[in-house]
């Protein structure tokens, strides 16, 4: 067992602990939040009481999904919306049913089995800089190429031409880095991804693999996934894409473990949080009393902190603001991690100056990367200020070649234009001593409002970068827009003393944009009035439709026994082709309604046992027209409940086996089967032995009106149907998928969500 794999059981014991100490607590905590709500009742205009329970019921709701007790963290922040209504419906009746479910819940989860965390993964930090890749790569051209750039910036780079010597070389010698593989090869074009399946029985676990491939299609991205990549670049290869990727993955520019400042009320989330974090490899530094934050920064000197937003003394809000307030710490992360699931509190936060809000629960892999992107962000901005400065004070000849590329204004710290490159003489059209001393106010064009600019220069003024679009003014009174990036440059107190501000003219790309908008709004009115067509002509169509089976009826029923066998064949005729055009024109119906957003569904807990006996009630008879056979393989969905519409759920199935009937081949087969996918949904899938759908056309089979090259095979369909389908399952919040082999046949399925009851 290696020091990676101790570690990650160190933590896994750590979480496990901290779980049995949750669970041994879980009833005292119970009983605190039951005699608060007798005190509550006790003293009803007692706005601290209310507070403190409040406060215990969010932070039993937060700990609990942490440490897998999904129900208790959802009945607890149920009782948490009741006892934080404002409206004033709220009652006690209310209130202490939901804590009854509460204490039920409770009850039956320590009656049940803990989950053990042996499914834990965390990505280990390593302070050893692994500057060792292996190139998998049968391109001699491209290798060199990969070779030469990542040699001079320190890495140390083993090519294989061929597969084999990779996985040998794997077998007996150290661990790289990272691997760079390609995923073609002679063998076959998924050879790649078959190679690091094979690294799994040397290396535990594999090192990170970047993949790059002249496809870039979604099987093979399939294959890379499931293999284990980290990345996928498609050829021809972004070198400096590459490079970065590369330092990321191998850590070559952290030279010191991220720090993060915990700051949390509730003990159990404290622990349990805090290991998570040190088991990647962070330096945790964890307070309970948010007023003691700002000391512990001065000395600690944190990459991110992390808060709950409930906290006793000072609310994680209150913190934040006060955080902002001090212009040191403006670019410094403040992520919040609360079980608070009301928006509009969660944007309060946002507005408060927060940069990010993690709800609980969340997934230990899940929770560590949500942080990683942030304290990447932190170190880049420092060192890009600190390499920024010294670069503009010693490189004059950078700012030359800046000059020639790009147009470019300083400003001092009041907004005042104290140098100008000669590309923005040209493209604004004033003279040098005409702009020199004034304000950027000068080639402002009008379109921006008055908050626009305010935001952006609070944003500089406080030490951060802004960036943006502006369209300004020339001298002669001509439009422009520029893409525009402005960097403050502070000194050493981190006060602004003047503003860099660099620009790319964008003019043709904002005219290009507009273009596209101009066509984009005509193809929507197009498709509305295309919509509202269909829907007249179906309209128009069903009403002679309803007349000529009403009479064919009629002249049935009114001339009993006069009609001869070619007459009763005949209004036979008339009534069979009246009905299928009559669905046919249903089914063109259904889709505007659909696009419309007129159709109702109603979602409701439906088991899902009888929607499938009712549809193989009424799919059979076109089962045994066609001479099929018709296999159910449903013992998952026997005791399953959905969350879904009864009646489009059925229409949705049935149109998939209707589908399977008309398109199987003679004595063909068709088979309903139902998967567990995970604990939020169910598959349902119709497979059939049909002819297949060739691959042409896989990316039309949800398209309206395409019969996928069924036009002339003289089976009836309007191609709306699987539109439909799709519609109808999104409405539901659920999926549809296919996979087809030509000569094969097709598989049809749906992703419906469970329900929780």
């Amino acid at each position: 067992m290696d020091i990676e794999q101790k570690s990650d059981k160190i933590v896994t014991n750590q979480l496990v602990e901290l779980q049995q100490r949750f669970s041994e607590q879980l009833p005292a905590r119970m009983a605190v939040i039951q005699e608060g709500w007798l005190e509550v009742c006790r003293e009803p205009d007692s706005k601290a009481g209310l507070d403190i329970l409040c406060r215990n019921v969010h932070n039993l709701a937060g700990s609990a999904g942490s440490f897998g007790a999904a129900n208790i963290s959802r009945q607890a922040s149920e009782l948490e919306k009741l006892l934080t209504d404002e409206s004033g419906h709220t009652t006690q009746e209310a209130v202490e049913r939901a804590l009854g479910k509460l204490e039920t819940t409770i009850k039956h989860w320590l009656e049940g089995k803990l989950d053990t965390f042996d499914r834990l993964q965390l990505e280990q930090y390593s302070e050893q800089f692994n500057s060792l890749v292996y190139l998998v790569e049968d391109d001699e051209a491209l290798a060199q190429q990969i070779i030469g750039i990542l040699s001079r910036i320190g890495y140390q780079v083993e090519h294989f031409v061929k597969v084999q010597d990779f996985l040998v070389q794997c077998s007996a010698n150290g661990r790289p880095g990272v691997i760079i593989m390609d995923m073609l090869f002679e063998d076959d074009v998924l050879t790649g991804a078959d190679a690091i399946q094979q690294t799994k029985q040397h290396f535990e676990p594999v090192p990170p693999v970047i993949f790059i491939s002249v496809r870039d299609d979604v099987a093979s991205r399939l294959a890379a996934v499931r293999a284990g990549a980290i990345r996928y670049l498609p050829k021809p290869l972004n070198f400096n894409k590459l490079c970065q990727t590369v330092d990321g993955l191998t850590g070559r520019l952290l030279s010191s473990p991220y720090r993060v400042l915990y700051i949390d009320d509730d003990p159990d989330s404290l622990d349990f949080h805090a290991s998570l974090m040190q088991g990647a490899g962070f330096e945790v530094k964890t307070l309970s009393q948010p007023l003691q934050a700002l000391l512990v920064m001065e000395t600690f000197q944190p990459d991110l902190i992390l808060m709950d937003v409930y906290m006793p003394d000072c609310s994680g809000l209150e913190l934040a603001a006060m955080i902002r307030q001090d212009d040191r710490w403006v670019n410094l992360p403040l992520v919040f991690l609360s079980s608070e699931s009301n928006i509009e509190k969660k944007m309060g936060a946002m507005d408060l100056g927060g940069d990010d809000f993690i709800s609980k629960p969340v997934e230990p892999y899940h929770f560590i990367n949500a942080l990683k992107p942030r304290l990447r962000r932190t170190r880049w901005i420092r060192r890009l200020n600190n390499e920024l400065q010294e670069t503009l004070r010693r490189s004059e000849y950078q700012r030359i070649a800046l000059d020639k590329h790009s147009i470019v204004s300083i400003t001092d710290a009041r907004g005042k234009i104290t140098e100008v490159n000669d590309k923005f003489i040209e493209i604004s059209g004033y003279a040098r001593d005409e702009l020199l001393g004034r304000n950027h106010r000068l080639i402002n064009s009008g379109y921006h409002p008055e908050e626009f600019f305010h935001e952006m220069w609070l944003t500089i003024s406080q030490g951060m970068v802004w960036h943006g679009l502006i369209r300004n003014r020339k001298k002669n009174g001509e439009y422009y827009w520029v893409d525009s990036t402005i960097v403050p440059f502070l000194d050493d107190q981190g006060i602004p003393y003047q503003y860099v501000s660099v620009r790319t003219d964008v003019t043709l790309i904002k005219e290009a944009e507009a273009q596209l908008t101009h066509a984009k709004e005509v193809a929507e009115r197009a498709n509305q009035a295309k919509s509202r067509f269909l829907a007249s002509m179906s309209h128009e169509l069903r009403t002679p439709l309803n007349a000529i089976l009403g009479y064919s009826q009629l002249l049935r029923s009114g001339v009993d026994n006069e009609l001869d066998e070619d007459q009763e064949k005949g209004i036979g005729e008339i009534e069979k082709a009246g009905w299928h055009l009559l669905r046919l024109i249903d089914d063109i119906l259904e889709l505007p309604k659909i696009e419309a957003g007129v159709v109702k569904i109603n979602i409701e807990p439906v088991h899902l046992m009888p929607v499938i006996m009712e549809c193989e009630a009424l799919i059979l008879p076109q089962v045994q027209e066609n001479n099929l056979s018709l296999q159910l393989q449903i013992d998952p969905c026997r005791d399953r409940v959905v969350e879904a519409d009864y009646t489009r759920l059925t229409q949705v199935i049935l149109n998939l086996l209707s589908n399977a009937c008309k398109y199987n081949r003679p004595d063909g087969q068709i088979t309903i089967s139902c998967d567990v996918i995970d604990e939020r949904m169910i598959r349902i899938s119709v497979e059939d032995t049909g002819l297949g759908i060739a691959e042409k056309y896989h990316p039309e089979v949800f398209s309206s009106f395409n019969r996928l090259g069924a036009e002339d095979s003289g089976i009836s369909g309007t191609g709306v149907g699987l539109n439909i389908c799709r519609q109808l399952m999104q409405l539901m919040g659920g999926e549809i998928g296919f996979h087809s082999v030509v000569d094969e046949g097709s598989c049809f399925w749906i992703d419906v969500p469970l329900s929780d009851i």
